[in-house]
């Protein structure tokens, strides 16, 4: 694709209106759009002088964006659970079932392991690895930031609580093999008698949240936005960072590249009143008597 097509074909998308929203796309789209054509790019070794300049089609987007900002139209985010809202979804699984197994380890890792519902959905029995004493590691092949697949392990401590790593994959984990399941992903489709699918789509992952999010009475946060499974990894982003986690710590447990911008899009600053800039300014002391007129 040449520049001048990559910049005309954005234009075309940030006039298309989405099958699925019934509005113009957002910029959001329109990058992602851009980016999936450079890295295409890429993986046919396309020489590098040929790849297109994005560099007027961002200009196009962010132009896009302004507009759109100026419609009115403002980006709407996940909402995001404190400690006490991620508890009370796992208290709505059933674990003496299989099934509440397997959704009580969706709630947890999607939080510790601030994890995407694809690359959820796509573990395989084998990347999850218990260490004795300290916790939980899960091996991601490939992300989202790792499209070389040169693979990373991610880390989460055990906990003395209802949202520990260690507990919910090994009660799961001997769920299945008590099945005769030991190979292949983690994720299974389980239907109401108990039958044993195979794995399990990104879409149901997020559909499984939202319904214990509903559940629980935790689904809508008070700006009315609607919890997500993306809303579960910001969750693990915001906890981390109200824990003190460096932003190296936190973008390597959610595997954002090490310079990330976007990553800090997932910190979400709960307390808006208390934890606000100008919460602690001093108060200006009241006069002590009337002011007196020349």
């Amino acid at each position: 694709m040449t520049s001048q097509t990559l910049t005309e074909w954005t234009r075309v998308l940030a006039e298309t209106v989405s099958e699925r929203t019934g509005d113009l796309y957002g910029a959001s789209a329109l990058t992602q759009a851009v980016s999936a054509i450079l890295a295409l790019h890429t993986w046919a070794d396309v020489p590098d002088d040929l790849h297109p300049n994005p560099k007027a089609a961002r200009l196009l987007i962010k132009a896009h964006k302004k507009r759109q900002a100026d419609a009115g139209r403002r980006v709407k985010k996940s909402a995001t659970l404190d400690l006490d809202g991620c508890a009370a979804m796992v208290q709505q699984c059933d674990t003496t079932t299989l099934v509440g197994l397997r959704n009580r380890l969706i709630v947890v890792w999607s939080v510790w392991a601030m994890t995407r519902r694809s690359e959820f959905a796509d573990r395989v029995l084998p990347d999850a690895v218990v260490v004795p004493t300290k916790g939980m590691r899960l091996f991601f092949a490939s992300s989202k930031t790792d499209q070389a697949a040169e693979g990373e392990w991610v880390s989460m401590p055990a906990r003395d609580d209802l949202l520990d790593p260690v507990t919910a994959y090994t009660e799961y984990r001997d769920a299945l093999a008590a099945a005769g399941i030991t190979t292949g992903k983690i994720l299974r489709r389980i239907d109401r008698w108990g039958t044993i699918g195979d794995e399990l789509s990104a879409e149901s992952v997020n559909d499984i949240i939202q319904a214990l999010a509903a559940a629980a009475g935790v689904a809508w946060d008070d700006q009315g936005n609607k919890l997500t499974a993306h809303g579960l990894r910001a969750t693990g982003a915001t906890l981390a960072d109200e824990a003190g986690a460096s932003d190296a710590v936190k973008r390597k447990q959610g595997r954002w590249s090490p310079h990330s911008k976007v990553a800090d899009g997932y910190v979400r600053h709960r307390d808006e009143w208390g934890g606000n800039a100008m919460a602690n300014v001093p108060a200006v002391p009241a006069p002590r008597g009337p002011i007196q007129e020349d």
